[in-house]
């Protein structure tokens, strides 16, 4: 999950970009940003591509570009902080219709100078989007206009999700309140080292692992949580099996693709392959047999709590950091 951040005059605001993300941003892509706000041959998709290298933030800015993000992929964004007025990069109308034909002259008539609030009346027809009012917030100078007071009347947002754009105290609002409290943003953060190893082994694993963290106290997805958590491991053990010569056994004859985990566990343990220990061995077990059980349904007598959740996720950190060692490549 990211955060979405639309502005049509990206070089004018990289100083309040700095500010509100720095902690996302990271040292080194705050020193490109400020090297870019003084160099006067710098443009939007220059600063655009720096601020993207942060896995944390996506970036648009002009107004059809943003409509393409909320309407393609919203569920890839946690949060959006949107200016109002994006008129600043010039479009014309029939170029919006090729991602959004709806878009006709009276609405144009009607958001020429706040095509933000366009923005957030397309995030609202959409049903799998919940919650706008902590996820969507507004960069403006101006109040909320009659394109979107229906919305406020009815609780979707507040006048609170409009943002003072300049403004020290709205800055600082955004940035402790909405930015840095965000929890999405904060699992990711917390646990990028792992994240950054999974995305290596197959993409479709950091949003399996951001999802189990988030949820890894709800005690209705214990049997979910125990799924992930088998599933991630077992895509670790075949991405090892794959890349090293490994007994014919640890292969099924007629799936190539898939493994028999206990003998590849046995052989990575056994034969003390790649600084496997104690840790590993027992981290691999468990993950096997207790998630086995609970998503086959098979324990007997004390059940699994979030605790046992907990314990195995604390298992699968430490066979995704074992798995990162420069020990483990292909041979």
């Amino acid at each position: 999950m990211k955060i979405l951040y639309v502005e049509d005059e990206l070089k004018k605001n990289i100083s309040g970009i700095i500010q509100l993300f720095n902690k996302y941003l990271g040292e080194d892509i705050v020193l490109k940003l400020e090297e870019l706000m003084n160099d006067v041959y710098s443009g939007d998709e220059e600063i655009k591509d720096v601020i993207e290298q942060c896995d944390f933030i996506e970036v648009a800015y002009s107004f059809p570009d943003a409509i393409k993000k909320v309407k393609l992929k919203p569920e890839l964004f946690s949060l959006f902080i949107v200016d109002c007025n994006l008129s600043e990069q010039p479009y014309l109308v029939r170029d919006l219709r090729e991602i959004a034909p709806e878009y006709d002259e009276d609405k144009e008539n009607r958001y020429r100078g706040r095509e933000g609030e366009y923005l957030l009346n397309i995030l609202s027809a959409n049903k799998q989007i919940e919650d706008l009012k902590d996820k969507f917030y507004f960069l403006s100078a101006y109040s909320a206009s009659s394109n979107i007071i229906s919305l406020i009347d009815n609780g979707t947002i507040t006048k609170n999700n409009y943002i003072e754009k300049g403004s020290s105290e709205g800055n600082r609002f955004l940035k402790r309140k909405v930015i840095e409290k965000n929890k999405n943003l904060l699992v990711k953060l917390t646990n990028k080292p792992y994240i950054d190893v999974l995305e290596k082994i197959d993409s479709n694993l950091k949003s399996s692992f951001i999802n189990l963290i988030i949820n890894q106290n709800n005690e209705t997805r214990i049997r979910e949580n125990c799924q992930i958590i088998r599933m991630i491991s077992e895509k670790i053990y075949t991405k090892v099996a794959k890349d090293n010569k490994v007994p014919s056994n640890i292969f099924v004859d007629r799936y190539p693709d898939q493994i028999n985990i206990r003998p590849f566990i046995y052989w990575i343990n056994n034969k003390r392959k790649f600084n496997a220990n104690s840790i590993i061995n027992n981290g691999m077990l468990a993950i096997q047999s207790i998630c086995s059980d609970v998503i086959h349904g098979g324990i007997k007598g004390y059940q699994p709590t979030i605790d046992t959740v907990n314990y195995l996720v604390y298992a699968l950190k430490d066979i995704i950091l074992w798995y990162s060692q420069d020990k483990i490549k292909k041979k």
